[in-house]
């Protein structure tokens, strides 16, 4: 009798036989093309719209030395070139990161349900980071705590789900949203200590900015994360793409996998615990932000197919794309008053679950 594990398919899963489909094929120079010109006018925007303002202007005069005053121009050139510039690669970096460790969940437990933040494991490395007294002073030594948190809760997960008997992903699924409530709880407690009458103005506001998503510039200028952020993706990326043939056979389930050479259990713990490391590491840079890796590797496979050589490198493509453009709207919604991009993706994330929650229910009708 064939076995059921945490991995059992559900209808809409990411299950394909690793050949993959037409689809794949159909992806050829014109899509490139076309990733490169969204690209372009996205993070053309990122740079040029600020409070709902095009300042692209500003810049083509501060260039050719138009506007009578070098100092100003020169303050110009540099809020494009230190701040600009360092938020997009930064939200583009952040959004790149989640939506790969979106694509390592949902290959494991072949349901395009999961994703760090519905499981927990945001919540887990959120508690870790707040739980560190020295996580806003010190900034990129929150990672420590993130890790450390964000692999305790991936344990939680596991093992309530083991010792709950799940057997099932859907179930898995509920039981990570249950732990993500109990770490939600845990957050505003610590938030509340942190926020208390020693506390300071500016460490209660930079942890309330950080709770809910945050891409300013206090991130990435005084943390200085930025370039070990690049660098988390790039490990996690190589690491997941040598992985890419593994999790394709993972798919069709676990022994067909085995019977095809490789050895599941190993392979599924590898691809969740780099999924939860590299998600801790962008919770420690900006903050709990959701939804980027259900909505972007979903979206890919509907694209390109279900190979993960290819669903790899576009998921981080378009989670980077995601990301870019939801910040430039949170910036721009608002004129004067920022919102934190966690509430953007919150807002277009929670609907979106909802859709893909209907279509496994018309599934399993």
């Amino acid at each position: 009798m064939k076995n059921t594990t945490l991995s059992e398919n559900a209808p809409n899963g990411p299950a394909l036989p690793p050949g993959g489909s037409a689809r794949e094929g159909a992806i050829a120079p014109m899509a490139r093309l076309g990733g490169a010109a969204v690209l372009f006018v996205i993070a053309l925007l990122g740079l040029s719209v600020v409070g709902g303002e095009w300042t692209a202007g500003r810049l083509l005069e501060a260039w050719r030395g138009g506007s009578g005053d070098p100092a100003s121009a020169e303050r110009t050139i540099e809020l494009w070139t230190q701040l600009r510039l360092q938020r997009l690669l930064f939200a583009a970096a952040i959004g790149g990161v989640l939506s790969l460790a979106g694509v390592a969940f949902q290959a494991v437990l072949r349901n395009p349900l999961a994703e760090p933040y519905i499981l927990g494991v945001s919540g887990g490395a959120s508690v870790g980071v707040l739980s560190a007294p020295w996580w806003w002073a010190v900034g990129a030594g929150a990672m420590v705590p993130a890790l450390a948190g964000g692999l305790a809760a991936l344990g939680l997960l596991l093992g309530a789900a083991r010792w709950a008997r799940v057997r099932d992903s859907a179930s898995l699924i509920l039981t990570g949203a249950v732990l993500n409530a109990i770490f939600a709880a845990w957050i505003l407690l610590l938030y509340t200590l942190l926020s208390g009458p020693q506390a300071g103005g500016s460490r209660v506001e930079v942890g309330l900015a950080w709770a809910m998503g945050n891409l300013g510039p206090e991130r990435y200028r005084v943390l200085g994360v930025l370039p070990e952020l690049w660098l988390v993706l790039g490990v996690g990326a190589v690491t997941l793409l040598l992985l890419a043939r593994p999790l394709d056979l993972l798919a069709l389930g676990e022994e067909e996998a085995a019977d095809l050479g490789i050895e599941p259990r190993s392979h599924r713990w590898l691809s969740l615990i780099v999924g939860s490391l590299i998600t801790a590491v962008a919770v420690a840079a900006a903050g709990p932000i959701g939804f980027v890796g259900l909505i972007v590797p979903h979206a890919v496979r509907r694209l390109v197919g279900v190979s993960h050589r290819r669903v790899i490198p576009w998921s981080i493509f378009g989670g980077a794309l995601f990301l870019m453009l939801a910040d430039t709207f949170a910036r721009s919604l608002l004129p004067g008053r920022p919102l934190p991009v966690g509430v953007v993706t919150a807002m277009l994330g929670g609907p979106f679950f909802i859709l893909l929650l209907r279509r496994r229910g018309e599934g399993d009708a």
